[in-house]
């Protein structure tokens, strides 16, 4: 705290620091396999915040104990959001695509305002429940349940209507997002299952890119997971998870180098965990392609298991491995894996090729590198006939493109075919020799300078 605290009485201009989420707390701290009581004393760590006149914290919440400690003895103010106002439930009406039209004796933006006593997720959650705009009809909306703080009365509503509720169960004990495919292989009674997901579209999302299918809003887990565990073990469900994740295999298997060991520790299986600890573990982590931080994730899994059930042998298991992860460190802490990543990498493109390489950047559309680290991989895909996409390294091409990054710039200009002249001329003035020099390099390498500059005196003397 006190280096942020440092920090922030440097900065002169006004700035706002958002944090969101702090009554998921608590819920998350429940669920974590590993995260302990200490790693999430968010509040108590704000608490010691020192804020200079021109910055300001701002916290989204719903009202805990620990967030009224906050006003109550640090000055910090409590604003109440309203409840949303008619005009604003007619706008999301429009963005479902539906016409603020009359139905009997009142507007359809009056009939959901009133159903959903200005709460913008039960008013999300029946847009995605109506259907049709034909079909819907002033008795429809009234036979919805009556809303309620956590939405208790519309999810049983929802619930009630799955023969075996076990795919919302399954769903809200997932922690990453699934194709309806795999949903449908972790599931036990699969034949239940596309009705299922019929009745229960209104409480997901589903996003390709994204993994595939997750749950709208955790409220719905909540829900779930303490109705299940009042009748039930939940191990039940983490058991149909571990198999699907075991049956995929762990180091060939994104999803299961992940989250298996996660899902043992959960369900307190820890010689079933134990098992992956071999001397082989790190050599098959970096053989399939895993980074370096998911490789630590798991070293923390492996000594997290020694520490809740005293096995002595696994916590100097657990201490070699940290030895051989850490040599990978030089003596000024940088990275070697990140120093000779590009040397890695192509290593994967080689033995696994440009498709499995691409999918070692991201997880569920999110990159797992860093920007420059990302665009290193972009530049060897190419090597390998692979086309990137490029955009998703932006930030590094922004306005003036830094010395450091010109040759990925250089790459990407290649592959969408823009005007490499127009680019060469820009750099034949003296102050961008450095620059000029990469451009030249990396044409070459494309067996592309020949060609460029042979195009360049073409239109010179034309």
């Amino acid at each position: 705290m006190g280096e942020l605290n440092l920090v922030l009485s440097t900065i002169e201009t006004p700035i706002i620091i958002i944090v969101d989420g702090l009554d998921h707390i608590n819920r998350v701290l429940q669920t974590s396999a590993t995260l302990s009581k200490e790693k999430t004393k968010i509040i108590e760590y704000i608490s010691r915040i020192e804020l200079p006149s021109n910055v300001s914290i701002v916290l989204g919440s719903q009202s805990t104990d620990e967030v009224e400690n906050l006003t109550e003895k640090f000055e910090y103010i409590k604003i109440s959001l309203p409840k949303w106002s008619i005009s604003d439930t007619t706008e999301l009406i429009k963005r479902f695509g539906y016409e603020d039209v009359q139905i009997d004796d009142k507007n359809l933006s009056i009939l959901l305002h009133e159903k959903s006593e200005g709460s913008p997720l039960y008013l999300t959650y029946i847009l995605k429940t109506l259907g049709e705009p034909n079909t819907i009809t002033k008795e429809l909306i009234e036979s919805l349940p009556k809303y309620d703080f956590n939405l208790k009365n519309y999810y049983e509503y929802l619930t009630s209507q799955i023969i075996n509720n076990s795919t919302s169960e399954v769903l809200s004990c997932l922690d990453f997002s699934v194709s309806r495919k795999e949903l449908k292989e972790i599931i036990p009674m699969k034949h239940h299952f596309n009705a299922d997901i019929k009745v229960l579209s209104p409480v997901i999302s589903e996003n390709s890119s994204r993994g595939g299918i997750k749950l709208y809003h955790d409220s719905f887990r909540r829900f779930n997971i303490e109705k299940l565990s009042s009748f039930a073990d939940i191990n039940d469900i983490y058991e149909y998870i571990i198999k699907w994740l075991s049956t995929n295999g762990f180091y060939s298997d994104d999803k299961s180098y992940r989250y298996l060991l996660n899902y043992f520790i959960l369900s307190e299986q820890y010689d079933e965990a134990r098992k992956y600890a071999d001397n082989d573990f790190l050599s098959k982590s970096l053989y399939y392609g895993h980074s370096e931080t998911l490789i630590k994730n798991n070293y923390k899994n492996f000594l997290h298991i020694a520490e809740k059930s005293h096995d002595w042998s696994l916590f100097i298991y657990a201490a070699e491995l940290h030895r051989a992860i850490a040599t990978t460190n030089s003596e000024e802490h940088h990275s070697q894996f990140l120093e000779n990543f590009e040397l890695y990498f192509e290593a994967i493109c080689s033995i696994y090729g440009a498709e499995k390489a691409n999918a070692l950047l991201f997880f569920n559309g999110e990159k797992n590198f860093s920007d420059r680290h990302t665009a290193k991989g972009f530049k060897t895909l190419q090597k390998y006939g692979y086309s990137p996409y490029w955009k998703e390294v932006n930030g590094l091409f922004e306005n003036d493109v830094a010395l450091e990054n010109f040759e990925y710039f250089i790459s990407y200009k290649i592959q969408e075919n823009n005007d490499l002249n127009e680019i060469f001329t820009s750099l034949l003035a003296e102050k961008y020799f450095d620059y000029l020099r990469i451009f030249i390099t990396e044409l070459f390498k494309q067996n592309m300078l020949a060609g460029m500059l042979a195009g360049t005196l073409t239109q010179k003397f034309a």
